[in-house]
């Protein structure tokens, strides 16, 4: 039954995905294929350099940015809409790396983008809904960041989750690693309900296809452990917070030899808190994910940043999650400008898409924020948002 529904959504996305044709643009001032936009007299955080430049512009053609520069130095060519990004702050387009779109509803893709969040790595929902939203993303038919998906959840017979799809063995592991590739995932993602040889197996058959797995650790295995087995990215803290110190030095070792991601959603832990009026800075287990979190950056270990929005009533929401994330990780110990760069440039390496997004320099989509105060003084300033440029596109702030 399984393997019909995945062979049956494959086949017919790909389908509606060869014959989709693009519309017209939603928002926005003018064509996103023929306009031409001027950021003038911003202050520019880039997302790869280490400081800030004052008085830039930045010209985009389309969907594209085409020379960033001084102002004093860059024409303005004639019929161009210039914004003044005066007192203004312009940084890239935000990716978060760990959403539920279908656990919430399809309204978290404007939500994201309004909050300047223009790239997102989905990690488990209903195959059919978010490929059917990823196509009219990409197609101009619907607001929404680009995202990097995987489908639905990959766990074992006793598994729970609402979207998963069930593994007995490691022959059907490797068919859900074929299957999910045709549907046209960009990676795995594995739940706890799985035992290690099937990890095995669908690590090794992604590798032949081009993929790689991410996800929670199996039960009864540890961190080093999974990053042994091939995992790219563990997510949450639960792996780490019960480790002694030479324990985490063991793991920072293991992740940096195998090359593997943290991604420690701590917004998630610190949310709930907030939520009920309690001081984070009180909590055990905070401050240690926030000790831990720090000796996995200061060490070299790539750090993903996302909220994990899920359900409407967790308290970390799309958008305004990604933004708690940010803040939670500042006071973990990270600069302002080590997160910005988490949650741009870095991310956008993550996801293979460095040469697409992430940052502001010339033939890059043009997905940028533009602030209204410096996001280096308080990382909190990042919500306080003007416009939003999505792929060319203004959306100005509500």
């Amino acid at each position: 039954m399984q393997r019909r529904l995945l062979l049956g959504l494959a086949l017919a996305f790909t389908v509606a995905f060869t014959f989709a044709s693009p519309a017209a643009p939603l928002w926005g001032y003018g064509s996103a294929q023929t306009g031409v936009l001027v950021v003038t007299n911003t202050t520019l955080i880039d997302g790869v350099s280490d400081t800030a430049r004052a008085n830039m512009s930045v010209l985009i053609r389309g969907r594209r940015i085409t020379a960033v520069g001084a102002a004093d130095a860059m024409e303005t060519p004639a019929g161009a809409t210039v914004i003044d990004g005066s007192d203004k702050f312009l940084i890239p387009g935000l990716w978060d790396t760990h959403a539920h779109l279908s656990y919430w509803g399809e309204d978290a893709l404007e939500l994201l983008v309004r909050a300047g969040v223009t790239s997102i790595r989905e990690l488990g929902g209903d195959p059919e809904e978010i490929g059917t939203w990823k196509a009219e993303i990409e197609s101009d038919e619907r607001i929404g960041p680009a995202m990097i998906w995987c489908g639905p959840f990959l766990e074992g017979l006793d598994g729970d989750d609402e979207y998963r799809f069930k593994i007995a063995d490691q022959d059907e592991a490797r068919y859900a690693a074929r299957a999910l590739q045709a549907l046209g995932v960009d990676f795995l993602k594995i739940q706890p309900a799985i035992a290690p040889e099937l990890v095995a197996a669908l690590v090794d058959e992604s590798r032949h296809l081009g993929l790689t797995v991410v996800g929670h650790l199996p039960r009864g295995v540890g961190a080093a452990q999974g990053a042994a087995l091939g995992l790219r990215s563990i997510e949450h803290m639960s792996p780490y917070l019960r480790l002694t110190d030479n324990e985490i030095a063991t793991v920072i070792a293991a992740y940096l030899e195998h090359g593997t991601w943290m991604s420690p959603a701590l917004y998630s832990m610190v949310a709930p808190l907030e939520a009920a009026g309690d001081d984070p800075a009180n909590d055990a287990r905070v401050q240690r994910a926030y000790e831990i979190v720090q000796r996995f950056h200061r060490a070299g270990v790539p750090i993903l940043v996302g909220s994990n929005f899920a359900y409407r009533d967790w308290p970390q929401k799309p958008g305004s999650g990604l933004h708690g994330e940010m803040r939670v990780l500042v006071e973990a110990g990270l600069s302002e400008m080590e997160v910005i760069r988490l949650a741009t440039a870095t991310a956008a390496a993550f996801a293979g898409a460095a040469e697409e997004t992430g940052a502001i320099r010339p033939g890059l989509s043009a997905d940028m924020v533009l602030l209204d105060a410096n996001p280096l003084a308080d990382i909190r300033n990042t919500e306080r948002i003007s416009l939003v440029i999505l792929r060319g596109q203004v959306l100005p702030a509500r």
